[in-house]
């Protein structure tokens, strides 16, 4: 009986002994640098820690630079992804946990070098003055300026990309008129010019349909609306027409430029007065306004 008491306590004494082993908990400070050995920004990178290779033990934010790590079991090998403008970028450094404290340096592969040229749908007409965004995958923006007159941008340096993995473009000529882009890759030190060219028609010189509408219905000549509109560009008078039965007008305009605005005039039958005016894009004279 004695002896089968003492297993008894023997087994408990070990397997508390094994479970406060189990238990034990350690740190590890993760210090993130450039490719020039400087601290990077935290800002809008993530940490992936893994547990023995490929079990994924947790992701965080980096708040600071360096930043320590608690309440990681010991006796584990574990590894690291950084992910940064949400741009996967895996690491060689490997940790093992057997103290109360192990640091780490994780340093990040080069940048590379993006420069873009934006072009008109013949391709070679550039568009100047055109809002470009570079975008990351989870549409953070990271970049934002202006083409110059030969529809260029300056040189920007960003994260080098994995083969499925990608940043996209956003062009932009103003409210409504917007063209994406992609994918655009990055190589790590290596300086890539990308030519854009949008579907934009570099001059607007075919038939417009101009539809006009009053609480969502078109309007007629039985409304009492004798001509519609009036189109003004830099206050030249450039067409008008009269309210047809086919409730609608379509006008043949020449050299009028996608993102132009003109200002149109809708008229009463005995032309006293404006019925409505304003500005319209010519992007959305093209698809018809809604004054």
């Amino acid at each position: 009986m004695k002896l089968i008491m003492m297993s008894l306590i023997s087994c408990l004494v070990f397997i508390a002994i094994s479970n406060a082993h189990a238990q034990e908990m350690g740190s590890i400070e993760i210090q993130v640098n450039e490719w020039n050995r400087d601290l990077i920004n935290p800002d809008d990178t993530k940490i992936v820690i893994y547990q023995d290779k490929n079990l994924v033990f947790t992701t965080l934010n980096l708040s600071t630079n360096p930043q320590i790590i608690t309440g990681i079991p010991q006796g584990h090998i574990y590894s690291f992804e950084i992910v940064r403008h949400g741009i996967h970028i895996p690491t060689s450094n490997i940790v093992s946990l057997n103290s109360d404290l192990e640091k780490t340096v994780i340093i990040i592969p080069p940048e590379g070098g993006m420069k873009f040229k934006v072009y008109y749908s013949d391709g070679y007409t550039p568009i100047s003055e055109a809002k470009v965004v570079v975008r990351s995958t989870n549409n953070a923006p990271l970049i934002s300026t202006i083409t110059n007159n030969e529809g260029q941008t300056q040189r920007y340096w960003l994260q080098a990309t994995k083969q499925d993995e990608f940043y996209f473009v956003e062009i932009n000529l103003g409210t409504g008129i917007s063209y994406i882009y992609s994918p655009v890759r990055i190589v790590p030190e290596l300086a890539r010019d990308f030519k854009i060219i949008t579907p934009w028609p570099s001059e607007i010189n075919h038939l417009i349909t101009v539809s006009i509408f009053k609480n969502n219905e078109k309007i007629s000549k039985d409304d009492g609306f004798e001509r519609i509109p009036d189109w003004e560009e830099d206050g030249e008078e450039i067409f008008y027409g009269s309210v047809g039965p086919g409730i609608h007008y379509v006008a043949d305009i020449s050299d009028l430029v996608l993102g132009d605005n003109v200002y149109y005039r809708i008229y009463s039958q005995n032309n006293i007065g404006n019925f409505s005016s304003g500005l319209a894009n010519v992007f959305q004279a093209f698809h018809g306004i809604r004054p």
